[in-house]
């Protein structure tokens, strides 16, 4: 899929007019191009959504307090590191089910949009940059916020290519 093609991407993938690196809030039907009405009603997608976000904010509690308890400082290397693997395994499963078909679509809501959305922390980024700048740490903020989009963009080509090659 070229990402620079400018369209967007359906719930269930890339239509033929349309392809980016978006997708749609309600990843969970197996039905092309249908009308969105309806679609955020229905129970058991959002129940999937939940479980999928309960998980991912337990993996982020506990992958950035392990992170900060190994690299005790002022800069958080805990939400870099979960910025980072978010992004990853986002452009991996993007890449396996958007492009390649490996898994199902259905995986996108739960897997996608609730686990990923809650495991990564872009708020809880821009509130702790905010506070470096407040305390007067102006490199430390510039490097993580600076650090944090670059290695995001890797972390997310690294997960889009290996996603591609399988």
């Amino acid at each position: 899929m070229d990402l620079h093609s400018g369209g967007r991407v359906g719930r269930d993938g890339p239509s033929p007019k349309t392809k980016s690196a978006t997708f749609g809030k309600t990843a969970c039907s197996s039905r092309r191009n249908e009308p969105a009405s309806g679609a955020y009603a229905r129970p058991m997608p959002l129940i999937l959504i939940g479980i999928g976000g309960f998980a991912g904010a337990i993996s982020r509690y506990l992958v950035d307090g392990f992170v900060t308890d190994k690299t005790a400082g002022a800069f958080p290397w805990g939400t870099l590191v979960v910025n980072a693997t978010g992004s990853f395994v986002l452009g991996l499963l993007f890449a396996a089910t958007t492009e390649r078909a490996i898994f199902p679509a259905e995986i996108r809501g739960p897997v996608m949009i609730g686990f990923i959305g809650a495991y990564t922390t872009f708020s809880t980024y821009m509130l702790e940059s905010w506070g470096l700048v407040e305390s007067g740490s102006y490199g430390t903020a510039i490097a993580n916020l600076g650090g944090s989009v670059v290695v995001g963009l890797i972390a997310v080509a690294a997960g889009l290519a290996i996603g591609r090659a399988v």
